[in-house]
């Protein structure tokens, strides 16, 4: 059975100004003390620098410029970027997006950087949850 990019009705779930100090879950947009069934958070990075922590399993696309994405372009590029476990903060600085799909149902979350604090590594973004159909 094969699967099409996400469709253009979109499950919204906006989520403006959460700081992502602990682990967030994508799908609900709630901020939880530990790993969900998909998930992001923020750490050092490996460097000190600051990152946001990607779970395995997602693909991450980096949007360019300061460009507004769709659910599908977002799908069809993260499809050729493994995530590999780290999207450092100088990758994705304040006023960039960037996007995660969810390699087991084809899910997708659209996240644009509001805020950077190097110091603690919180994030606040602004997050839309896609819910892939097929």
């Amino acid at each position: 059975m094969r699967r099409g990019p996400p469709t253009a009705r979109p499950r919204p779930r906006p989520r403006t100004g959460i700081p992502l100090i602990l682990r967030f879950d994508l799908r609900t947009g709630t901020v939880s003390g530990s790993e969900t069934a998909w998930s992001a958070g923020t750490d050092a990075g490996g460097d000190g620098n600051g990152a946001f922590e990607l779970q395995p399993l997602t693909d991450a696309y980096v949007v360019p410029a300061k460009a507004a994405p769709s659910a599908g372009r977002c799908g069809a590029k993260a499809t050729h970027h493994p995530a590999g476990g780290w999207l450092h903060f100088r990758h994705a600085p304040p006023g960039s997006s960037f996007c995660l799909r969810d390699t087991t149902n084809g899910d997708i979350a659209v996240i644009t950087v509001i805020d950077v604090d190097h110091g603690n590594y919180a994030t606040t973004d602004d997050i839309t949850y896609y819910r892939h159909r097929s």
